[in-house]
């Protein structure tokens, strides 16, 4: 997300004082910019990944979160990306 508001041809609606470094504050402009529909619950994924972190995650379906966050690659258009256009891998790094 950040890299998105880095880039110089970005449009985004912001306020007075919004730091672009907190991701909260970036996910609600990128929502209000109508960049990303708003349906990506990030409070929940944020504190789930602290949970993470932290080492006090409890099992659970973790593919609606998955299902989220590839919705958010792809309306920010990281993803879907054309594997061909990457380099070719390096043999030693399998």
């Amino acid at each position: 997300m950040e890299a998105y508001a880095a880039s110089g041809e970005r449009r985004l609606r912001t306020g007075p004082g919004e730091n672009l470094t907190n991701e909260k504050v970036l996910y609600r402009v990128l929502v209000r910019s109508a960049v990303l529909d708003g349906r990506f619950d990030f409070d929940r994924f944020d504190l789930l990944t602290e949970k993470a972190l932290s080492g006090e995650i409890e099992p659970f379906d973790y593919g609606p979160v998955l299902a989220g966050v590839e919705s958010v690659l792809t309306q920010l258009g990281v993803i879907p990306f054309d594997e061909g256009q990457l380099p070719r891998e390096d043999p030693k790094t399998f």
